[in-house]
């Protein structure tokens, strides 16, 4: 199994795109496959939002999030930004 995600800088936020490759070395049920994808992709999902939560929540207002080069466009916290969706 290999994977990983791509980012990609959108107008007004950040694309995210999971690949993920696994090689079964038996036959399996599409219902197995399919609850095993669903499981993985949430699995992932939840991974990724901590991560992203994790970064922001660290980032003072008025400075770019970390792994970000300077003011290139990338991400920038404001103040009053909460970095969630306010839930």
């Amino acid at each position: 199994m290999s994977g990983g995600y791509a980012l990609a800088e959108r107008a007004g936020g950040t694309e995210a795109t999971y690949d993920l490759t696994v090689d079964l070395r038996i036959p399996m049920p599409g219902l197995l496959k399919r609850r095993a994808e669903k499981t993985i992709i949430d699995t992932a999902l939840k991974g990724l939002k901590n991560r992203a939560e994790r970064l922001w929540s660290q980032c003072p207002p008025g400075q770019d999030l970390p792994g970000q080069a300077g003011s290139s466009g990338g991400a920038h916290r404001q103040p009053g930004d909460t970095g969630g969706d306010g839930r």
